[in-house]
């Protein structure tokens, strides 16, 4: 098959977690499909999610794009921004918490996907003074994507609710990376989804066939 390039963003802070062992099967997966692999431990690399008040107001200070600027930024959003530039894949692994992600992927979306380095404003027609929602070459949430590198989407995530509860809830994790950060990577861009639900009353064969069954994913579908 085609081999990719797949970044694995993963967030869960106890080493034991079972969300661990989703992550080292992606891994897995995708070493025996052949594909290049990189990781984000966003627990374990150094990478600080907490956005600052310095990081808040610079956020719109690079839209127009200055590789200057860029190389201002901390050295865990310029590795992550590198890491999303490098891939045609990427896989969010992560716990499914009060019906969204933890914090800390939240910290990581709000920190590495600013604009001019991810995204930007579409150009404002001429003699308006105001963007125009899907103006020109905007994506669907009337931003211009800027990592159209990235092909393929992928969620894996454990959660404590059925499956029914969790989508009646609306899944909000799973609802922002497909619907408001997928945009950004190419027009065509993929958004798969594999969850283990009622995860706490799951055996252990169940919980083994459910990281089989992951792996071969990477290593096979993705």
């Amino acid at each position: 098959g085609v081999k990719r390039r797949i970044l694995l963003v993963h967030a869960h802070p106890v080493d034991e977690s079972f969300s661990c062992s989703l992550a080292k099967a992606i891994e897995e997966g995708a070493v025996e499909g052949g594909h290049e692999f990189k990781k984000i431990d966003i627990y374990r690399s150094g990478f600080n999610p907490v956005m600052t008040a310095k990081d808040r107001k610079g956020y719109y200070d690079n839209v127009d794009f200055d590789e200057r600027k860029e190389a201002a930024l901390t050295a865990d959003v310029r590795g992550a921004i590198a890491g999303l530039r490098w891939c045609d894949s990427v896989v969010f692994c992560y716990p499914t918490w009060w019906m969204n992600t933890p914090a800390a992927m939240k910290g990581f979306f709000d920190r590495t996907l600013i604009p001019g380095s991810t995204w930007t404003f579409p150009p404002k027609p001429e003699g308006a003074v105001a963007l125009q929602p899907g103006f020109m070459n905007s994506g669907a949430t009337g931003l211009v994507p800027g990592l159209t590198n990235i092909k393929r989407v992928y969620g894996v995530s454990t959660y404590g609710a059925s499956q029914s509860i969790v989508t009646l809830a609306g899944d909000n994790g799973r609802n922002m990376i497909c619907t408001a950060i997928r945009p950004l990577f190419a027009k065509d861009c993929t958004c798969g989804w594999v969850g283990l639900y009622n995860m706490d009353f799951v055996s252990p064969e169940g919980k083994k066939h459910f990281l089989e069954n992951v792996k071969r994913i990477i290593r096979d579908e993705l």
